[in-house]
């Protein structure tokens, strides 16, 4: 087969799984949740740093770095899944380094990637995530594309291409514009300072998952949206809503808008945590709550 076709292939399956699932185009998925649903034993973060993902077939396991990105580790888990939705042995993927030879074109990652990319953000999803907030995908600003890019847990980079390369939504000229803007600028815009951890805009437009994040990593909420619970500290407000931090981890925070019924969980686990992914929010006793000086 030629890329063309496998591209159709990987798409077809990726959302064949998303229909099975009952996953609406309206919402964003939680890969986690999905891969250990449908078969897989076990999703576990280690702590290695050359090691971006493996696919272990016979024990029907995918070990995800906890080095990277949220992001990345996300698209990782969804690549290591591709693997084993098209049947595919052991699988390992390192750190391109630059140090090792290519082997060419891989028809197996080739899939894998391509299934990740359209599991995680087919183009009825993507176009919905401008759409209902008022926003052209076409000629969406990098702000837009990051507050998108969280919804649907990927990275801003990863999006832009995906938009780019595989929905055909952006031109290369505009899809180039766009990538010359770093998610750091982007967080030094909304936050007012340098901030080297991961950020979350969150809205009320939010729909499909949990909120999932890191002890130090930043949401910010509008306006409208308020939360409860334990876990996020308030550290002040920038143009785009109300500031906060995750202190501590545990999945008994909640965000909701008074006006109506809209709320969502908020899931926040040890920073860099190593472990199985079925455990990754456990709330502990013994945690002292870290606090930030922040704003």
């Amino acid at each position: 087969m030629n890329k063309d076709e496998l591209a159709r292939q990987a798409m077809h399956k990726a959302l064949q799984l998303r229909s099975k699932q009952n996953i609406e185009y309206t919402d964003s998925v939680s890969i986690y949740d999905v891969t250990e649903r449908i078969g897989i034993n076990e999703v576990r973060f280690v702590d290695i740093p050359s090691l971006e993902e493996m696919y272990w077939k016979d024990q029907k396991k995918i070990i995800i770095s906890s080095h990277r990105p949220s992001g990345r580790q996300a698209f990782n888990c969804a690549h290591g899944l591709g693997h084993h939705m098209f049947g595919h042995g052991f699988c390992i993927t390192g750190v391109d380094d630059g140090m090792e030879p290519t082997l060419g074109f891989q028809p197996s990652e080739f899939l894998a990637n391509t299934f990740a990319g359209f599991f995680l953000m087919p183009k009825t999803t993507v176009c919905y995530g401008f759409h209902c907030r008022g926003w052209s995908a076409k000629e969406c600003t990098p702000l837009q594309v990051y507050t998108v890019a969280c919804w649907l847990g990927v990275g801003y980079g990863t999006l832009v291409n995906h938009m780019w390369h595989s929905l055909r939504i952006l031109s290369p000229a505009y899809a180039r514009r766009l990538l010359k803007i770093t998610p750091s600028k982007i967080k030094q815009h909304v936050l007012r300072n340098e901030f080297s951890r991961n950020m979350m805009l969150v809205d009320d437009h939010w729909s499909g998952r949990a909120v999932d994040i890191e002890v130090g990593d930043v949401v910010v909420l509008s306006q409208s949206i308020h939360c409860e619970g334990e876990g996020l500290e308030n550290v002040g407000e920038c143009r785009y809503g109300n500031v906060f931090v995750a202190s501590s981890p545990g999945c008994s925070t909640r965000a909701f808008n008074h006006s109506y019924d809209w709320k969502i969980a908020v899931r926040i686990s040890r920073k860099d945590y190593c472990g199985r992914n079925l455990f990754r929010f456990d709330e502990d006793p013994d945690y002292e709550p870290q606090k930030f000086d922040f704003v």
